[in-house]
């Protein structure tokens, strides 16, 4: 039998949320996500650009979005290297 794993993209506001950014119960549900990731029930997948935009976040609603210090940045760096997450080139067919 082959084991189906559910796959499920992640975009830059779910890495973001876990700057603790006040998204207390999206964290949660995403905090169970990434234990079924864990569990490899899940694999996870974003976008080369989700980088860049986690890095250099430019929402309003986000205190001191662009001006990350070096341990939020390591933090977040260290997120996409997660071995249940696999980061796909942004090309045309991507981002349509």
């Amino acid at each position: 039998m082959v084991k189906v794993i559910r796959r499920i993209y992640w975009d830059t506001s779910i890495f973001l949320c876990f700057l603790g950014m006040g998204e207390e119960v999206r964290r949660k549900i995403c905090e169970d996500i990434l234990q079924q990731a864990a569990d490899g029930k899940v694999h996870l997948y974003t976008s080369t650009y989700t980088i860049a935009e986690a890095i250099r976040p430019k929402r309003k609603s986000i205190p001191n979005a662009g001006k990350l210090t070096a341990e939020e940045i390591a933090k977040i760096t260290a997120m996409f290297r997660w071995p249940f997450i696999t980061t796909i080139e942004l090309d045309p067919r991507t981002a349509f």
